[in-house]
């Protein structure tokens, strides 16, 4: 017999994967089809604008998913106090940063239709503060609502995509459809929060409050915004050093590469709240299973890729995209150290080593835009998938040699690599039985 909180930890988990793997195959599939319709050129202008809109919703984060689900799992305030005010912050700083990117896009950008589409899109940064509602589901283990929101609003933004392929309309229809997911997002997790309307009450502003969570997420912010203009740095120089067609066919091995980031993502996010827990009580949470079971999920997914890419990218992308599949093959393997980067981080945090955690990120963030002013034009966007595996090489793994405090963890990730961490444990647990 599975014990209560073991049980309710696989429902979780089990909800969540399910939403993730739509997801995938949302990714997969419909993007398949919108790049097909739009072809290289149009395809990268539209990837340009979602990653360039991505770097800067990042600033609105302010590290707050983190904070909020350990506050809402520990009850240090009420679930009311924590909601609504933190809201409040994410609100305000959403507005200030969207009228930032109008200024930035402004003086920035010469291409007309780079700023329209970076317009439309930034426009979903005004709905991102609703994401509270979700870091509430997080903390109360209701991964079967988080998973029906994800589906539901997947669901209707791949036919909106479906409709607009099958009517051929422009790039601007696919650029106003990125805002109604958002928008459909933020309004099915205001319905969820109505489950919860006895404990959610709209009379707790709290200045202290919004100001301790500006305080305390700001190290957490700057760390995630490192880490995602790591993420999206080399598309963004890619279009800027080469063209919108050579981003293209970068775009789409990078879509096949990270869509697969989830299995780490959803581990560690489920993990969390329990860990925390789990602390609290003096119990020893085994890092090593858990980064070795990740780990080599992402090994086999990257050499799976590596060996089938090319049919992959053929038969889904067409002809147009038969070159990321070598960009793939390499891209597909900076998951492992993903993996270890999302596994340690959440480690990290628990031992409040937040600048440790931005230093690891603005190292790879440096690392990877000097290699790929190097790489770039020397070898293309091949050079860019180089560099971007070897910054996270990097990152993840032999920084954590620079910090007394994080050797135990490099360590550990080394450890994890070896198939006998789980071959072990379930020797362990056959006998136990």
């Amino acid at each position: 017999m599975l014990k209560g909180n073991t049980l309710k930890y696989i429902k979780n988990t089990s909800w969540m994967l399910s939403e993730k793997i739509v997801r995938l195959l949302g990714a997969i599939f419909i993007t398949a089809w919108v790049a097909r319709y739009l072809g290289p050129s149009e395809f990268g202008i539209l990837s340009y604008a979602q990653s360039y809109v991505l770097a800067l919703t990042a600033f609105t984060i302010l590290g707050l998913d983190e904070l909020l689900v350990r506050d809402l799992a520990e009850e240090k305030y009420s679930a009311s106090e924590i909601l609504i005010n933190s809201f409040i912050l994410r609100l305000l700083v959403s507005l200030i940063f969207y009228f930032v990117l109008i200024l930035l896009v402004g003086y920035t950008e010469t291409n007309f239709l780079n700023k329209d589409l970076i317009y439309i899109i930034g426009l979903s940064i005004l709905f991102k503060p609703f994401d509270v509602i979700r870091y509430f589901l997080e903390s109360r283990m209701r991964g079967r609502d988080i998973a029906l929101i994800g589906t539901f609003s997947i669901i209707i933004a791949s036919v909106l995509k479906i409709l607009a392929v099958f009517y051929k309309r422009d790039i601007y229809v696919f650029a106003y459809i990125t805002l109604v997911e958002h928008a459909f997002l933020a309004t099915l997790y205001i319905f969820a929060i109505f489950k919860y309307k006895p404990i959610i009450k709209t009379n707790y502003f709290n200045i202290y409050l919004i100001k301790k969570y500006f305080r305390s997420g700001l190290p957490l912010s700057l760390t995630f915004v490192a880490f995602t203009l790591y993420m999206r740095i080399d598309q963004l120089m890619i279009e800027k050093m080469l063209n919108s067609y050579e981003l293209g066919i970068y775009s789409v091995a990078v879509k096949l590469s990270s869509t697969w980031y989830f299995v780490p993502t959803i581990i560690a996010a489920s993990l969390f709240p329990i860990l925390l827990k789990a602390q609290s009580a003096k119990e020893i949470f085994n890092y090593k299973l858990v980064l070795s079971a990740s780990n080599w999920l992402m090994i086999c997914m990257a050499l799976f890729m590596s060996l089938f890419g090319e049919k992959i990218i053929l038969g889904l992308f067409g002809t147009d995209y038969v070159r990321s599949a070598l960009i793939l093959s390499i891209h597909i393997w900076s998951g492992v150290f993903i993996s270890m980067n999302v596994i340690s981080g959440k480690y990290y945090i628990t031992k409040n080593m937040f600048g440790f955690l931005l230093l690891r990120t603005v190292v790879g963030l440096v690392i990877n835009i000097v290699l790929n002013s190097f790489f770039i034009t020397s070898f293309g966007i091949i050079g860019a998938a180089y560099s971007t595996l070897i910054s996270f090489f990097v990152a993840a793994l032999l920084i954590d040699l620079t910090h007394k405090d994080s050797k135990v963890m490099f360590s550990t990730k080394l450890s994890s690599l070896s198939p006998f961490v789980i071959i072990n444990y379930l020797k362990f647990k056959i006998k136990k039985a």
